[in-house]
């Protein structure tokens, strides 16, 4: 079994179902910042792969806007 594939794969699957900072910046349309000041209130749950915050699609914040 090719565990490269896989993990791609599995990847692809969560950031279809993830937006980045700017998105969500972009769909709110309030700046980055203000998205990175949400999260770090709790506000807006966010989860970080490395260097990248992604935020489900699902959070409240960003479902009511969408």
């Amino acid at each position: 079994m090719n565990t490269g594939a896989r993990r791609s794969e599995l990847s692809l699957g969560i950031q279809t179902r993830m937006y980045t900072v700017t998105q969500v910046a972009s769909l709110l349309e309030i700046s980055g910042m203000t998205v990175y000041r949400l999260i770090k209130t709790g506000e807006l749950s966010a989860v970080q792969f490395g260097k990248s915050v992604k935020i489900s699609k699902e959070a409240e914040p960003v479902r009511k806007f969408v």
